[in-house]
């Protein structure tokens, strides 16, 4: 609970810090200057609902689909060259199905597990 009030405190300190120091450094001049943007021409142009889709599927695709394959392709290489009994090991036998739920969820895990598996407490 201790370290809960010392990181709300820290970050309002922080917060207020920063609004001073951009209030001191910026008095004069607007903080945010937004000339150099102009509007993009749309994309979404087709008359044709379903190929809009279509062409904006395709412009996702090709944004993420190198970072995708490569997610997989890591994926595959850690499937097929790190054992899984060998991994479990490391979070220990009566943590193995754990070990997701206390990653994703560190407030509802036991503080030991949970100190355990990351190296810190909350």
């Amino acid at each position: 609970m201790t370290i809960l009030v010392i990181r709300i405190v820290s970050c309002t300190v922080c917060g207020i810090v920063a609004g001073i120091v951009v209030h001191i450094f910026y008095k004069d001049k607007p903080f945010f200057n937004f000339e150099g943007f102009e509007p993009r021409a749309s994309h979404d142009t087709h008359p044709n609902l379903f190929l809009r889709f279509l062409f904006n599927l395709g412009r996702s695709i090709k944004a993420t689909g190198l970072y995708f394959l490569l997610g997989v392709l890591l994926s595959a290489l850690f499937q097929r060259y790190v054992p899984a009994d060998k991994f479990a090991a490391l979070f220990g036998k009566a943590n193995e199905g754990k070990v997701f739920v206390c990653l994703v969820f560190p407030l509802r895990c036991p503080d030991k597990i949970y100190r355990r598996q990351t190296g810190s407490g909350i």
